[in-house]
């Protein structure tokens, strides 16, 4: 007899698996998503939707990793809490510039700057070059935007 199995998964309302992102990041994707809304990027939007962004356990000195090809990003817990809200901001855009705008590691001044640290108040200060910079704006801006340093007070 031929046997069949059905798998239940729990879905949201978009159809998307649920619980894909762990409850403390969802004020930060929340305010990401606006940005790419603001900058010209409403058409990633569903990309960020589907990207699963959990805490995991993974090396010491590193903050996040993303796995591009899954669409899945993870964040070093014990890292993360240490982490201002501008600098959680910045570490969660770092990884979907990986996962959603398919970008690698840069050097230099970059949101995209890998090994060897994040902007820190930097990203703040100068956050509509960073921001143009990383939709790849540089000659003809797509968006102007400065940091709200209140957006995160709830």
């Amino acid at each position: 007899f031929p046997v069949t199995i059905f798998l239940a998964f729990p879905f949201n309302q978009t159809g998307r698996p649920a619980n894909r992102v762990d409850p403390e990041f969802k004020k930060f994707i929340r305010e990401i998503k606006v940005l790419y809304k603001e900058c010209g990027r409403g058409h990633l939007l569903d990309m960020i939707d589907d990207a699963s962004i959990k805490f995991k356990p993974i090396e010491k000195y590193i903050y996040a990793q993303c796995y591009m090809h899954l669409n899945r990003i993870e964040v070093n817990r014990s890292g993360w809490d240490f982490l201002d809200d501008y600098e959680k901001e910045e570490l969660l855009l770092h990884e979907l510039g990986h996962c959603v705008l398919k970008k690698l590691d840069e050097t230099g001044d970059s949101i995209m700057k890998g090994k060897g640290g994040m902007l820190g108040i930097k990203y703040t200060q100068n956050y509509n070059k960073y921001i143009n910079e990383y939709f790849g704006c540089i000659e003809e801006k797509c968006c102007d935007v400065r940091y709200d340093w209140e957006k995160y007070n709830e």
